[in-house]
């Protein structure tokens, strides 16, 4: 074979890898595209689900200054029940717990809530807030519209620190907390390659909003983790930090190690569990509800 041959060979072996690639990411925007629906949840997506499960629920729309915060109820109605209050991580939206919103055994125990957090599903689409404190206060006010006996707030993720500012805001608000593989230590917030391909001008232009969302969080998300670094130390109620010890999006070993290190031991349960990624409340959501449960009477 002489050298041009050769030559020739690699150009277009380079050449098909090249086509390869681009055909995989163009599928791949446009798979993240067609699940648009899946991650903002619109209203007909969230009655067809509850439909089908014969659960009565309700979808409510209330102002946060010039915002509109979307968040879905099923549960107990009476206005003094207990709450149950999630918050997903990001990208996400209020359906990222809809199987505890329609699990029986939860529905008559208290009163179900799953916020859409700022920017994500029916909470201002596109419009993002990565202060951590302005979407802990967004919650706050969805919880301001009940008076409740008792508030449990479950979140994961990127929702981990936004509830462990919710209780520093509000210690007479909230009882007790569950944090599923929180993002919590602004030392060590991991940066993989897909944030960094997701922030280009290129996938910026051609990625959904949810997307978008999610990367303005993640680029400032060690910043804002920053500026509540020293709130941790006072928290004065129940709070329970779950990780999967094989999670690589969230490292389980510094996020576990920042929890002991900041929150007062005598309010801090951690729950480390064995061959568990990152999406332990969707793979341990049966643990996750126990845990739920567990809370609440240990409250009671």
């Amino acid at each position: 074979m002489g050298i041009g041959q050769y030559k020739t060979y690699i150009v277009n072996g380079v050449n098909i890898l090249v086509a390869l690639f681009l055909m995989l990411l163009t599928m791949a925007i446009i798979g993240i595209n067609l699940s648009t629906n899946q991650f903002n949840s619109p209203d007909h997506v969230v009655k067809e689900y509850f439909d089908q499960l014969l659960t009565p629920f309700e979808i409510h729309r209330i102002p946060f200054g010039d915002r509109e915060i979307r968040y879905v109820e099923t549960g107990l109605q009476n206005n003094d029940a207990p709450i149950f209050i999630f918050i997903h991580g990001a990208p996400g939206s209020w359906d990222a717990f809809k199987k505890f919103l329609a699990d029986y055994e939860l529905r008559d125990m208290a009163r179900l809530i799953s916020v859409d957090r700022l920017g994500y599903g029916g909470s201002g689409l596109g419009h993002s807030e990565t202060d951590i404190a302005i979407q802990a206060e967004a919650i706050a006010t969805v919880l301001n519209q009940y008076d409740s006996t008792q508030v449990i707030v479950t979140s994961h993720s990127y929702g981990g620190p936004i509830s462990g500012k919710l209780t520093v805001e509000h210690p007479d608000m909230i009882d007790g907390t569950i944090m599923c593989a929180p993002l919590n230590d602004p030392d060590n917030e991991p940066m993989k390659w897909y944030s960094l391909l997701a922030n280009t001008k290129l996938s910026r232009a051609l990625m959904p909003a949810f997307i978008d969302m999610a990367t303005d969080e993640k680029m400032s998300h060690a910043e804002s983790l920053e500026a509540i670094r020293h709130d941790w130390k006072l928290i004065n109620s129940p709070i329970v930090h779950v990780h999967g010890l094989e999670d690589n999006i969230a490292p389980s070993k510094v996020n576990l190690e920042f929890s002991k290190n900041n929150i007062p031991p005598e309010y801090l349960e951690t729950i480390e569990i064995d061959d568990c990624n990152h999406y332990v409340i969707w793979d341990r959501g049966a643990q996750i509800k126990q845990i739920i449960i567990n809370l609440h009477n240990s409250i009671n």
